[in-house]
């Protein structure tokens, strides 16, 4: 395992970027890929991220973050072809994951697995030819399968070893989901981990329940209510050998700062 995080800051063109993330101390890296990103395949040659990745011995993950099951025919074929450039560019950096999106079609969870089950199938197809796997984001926002039943339909319905999760536990936490179980149950199935802490506010939730708002928060790893070592352990155990991307969506710290308490806490467990 190699511990990295997620530039989800403007901090820079792409070198600038890989230098100032060995200079911290990391050993890996989480770009975008989309359109406009840091790693645009538009814009982006193979041979710069794999001579990047050489030259300051860090591990790349891409990001692609598009809405395959938009019912909106032409934005679903716009996503769909900006996830197969995420694939084209990070096969041919020697990059083997593409952190991504499931998508989502209605609010309706049967229109949805249909929907998915129509639409990966050729996707996976390619990722797999390609030589890259899909790991899904597992937040609800942009994805309907952001828990373990939901998971487990979406791997029924398209089993291809090609798609997988990209394991957050931040968004079980405050859904109440058994984070630990999750992780044992499809080890197998996770490609890629971001690291990040959801804090419970107990005073706010005792006071406005959980339909209210306030009552968690995004924080570094370390900082809230996510057992790291039994975690770690999980994925030491079922020998997870992929990255674990510090993700800092904390608003106590500052964008260095928290990226450098959180590589700190990590050190220790990995």
């Amino acid at each position: 395992m190699r511990i990295g995080f997620i530039v989800n800051k403007n901090i820079g063109e792409l070198e600038k970027v890989f230098q100032w993330t060995s200079s911290l101390g990391f050993q890996a890296i989480e770009v975008s890929a989309a359109e406009g990103g840091i790693a645009d395949p538009a814009r982006t040659q193979p041979s710069t991220l794999a001579t990047l990745s050489k030259k300051y011995d860090l591990k790349v993950v891409l990001d692609y973050f598009g809405n395959l099951l938009d019912q909106n025919p032409e934005k679903a074929a716009s996503a769909a072809n900006g996830l197969r450039k995420a694939l084209d560019l990070a096969s041919e950096s020697g990059i083997e994951v593409v952190v991504g999106s499931c998508g989502k079609f209605s609010s309706k969870l049967d229109e949805n697995v249909k929907r998915y089950a129509e639409v990966y199938p050729e996707i996976a197809d390619y990722a797999s030819s390609r030589g890259v796997k899909i790991a899904f984001e597992i937040w609800p926002g942009f994805n309907f399968a952001y828990t373990p039943d939901r998971w487990k339909m979406i791997f029924d319905a398209v089993p291809s070893r090609a798609l997988g999760l990209n394991f957050d536990p931040s968004h079980l936490v405050w859904q109440f989901v058994d984070y630990l179980t999750a992780a044992r149950n499809f080890a197998d199935r996770i490609y890629s981990f971001h690291a990040k802490d959801t804090e419970i506010i107990s005073s706010r939730l005792s006071e406005v329940g959980i339909t209210g708002d306030g009552w968690w928060r995004f924080r570094i790893p370390g900082w809230g209510s996510v057992n790291w070592s039994a975690l770690i352990s999980v994925l030491i155990e079922r020998k997870y050998s992929g990255i674990i991307s510090v993700e800092h969506e904390d608003p106590l710290f500052d964008y260095e700062g928290g990226l450098r308490r959180g590589l700190a806490f990590l050190k220790n467990m990995v």
